[in-house]
């Protein structure tokens, strides 16, 4: 697929969705940088993918429910240490990056979801 094949797919995109995935795509470069996630970014990851799966859940395969099921957890999870100001052990930091770090939400939003 050429890049000007992507190009023109991300402006066919609602423009929310266009705005999210920008989002997250200066969310990725910042989680890149720093090496990992912190608890409000899981919060507002598990939060668009649940969001995102929600209307459309008859239509998500298997896989993509299990996706956005297992991010009820991690959300509750990542939002209450917050507020609790409380803090987790490094491999939820670790596997809430590969879970849910803004990477793999945009991958997941845009090739997993019939949109």
């Amino acid at each position: 697929m050429s890049v000007k094949n992507l190009i023109q797919e991300f402006m066919e995109l609602p423009v929310s969705l266009q705005l999210t995935i920008g989002a997250l795509g200066l969310a990725a470069v910042q989680q890149s940088r720093q090496g990992h996630i912190g608890r409000v970014g899981i919060a507002s990851a598990g939060a668009i993918v649940i969001g995102a799966a929600y209307p459309i859940w008859g239509q998500l395969p298997e896989m993509w429910r299990m996706y956005s099921i297992v991010a009820v957890p991690f959300t509750a999870i990542a939002a209450l240490s917050y507020l609790s100001r409380t803090s987790l052990p490094t491999e939820f930091y670790k596997l809430a990056l590969l879970l849910y770090g803004a990477i793999p939400v945009i991958l997941a939003l845009v090739y997993g979801f019939p949109l």
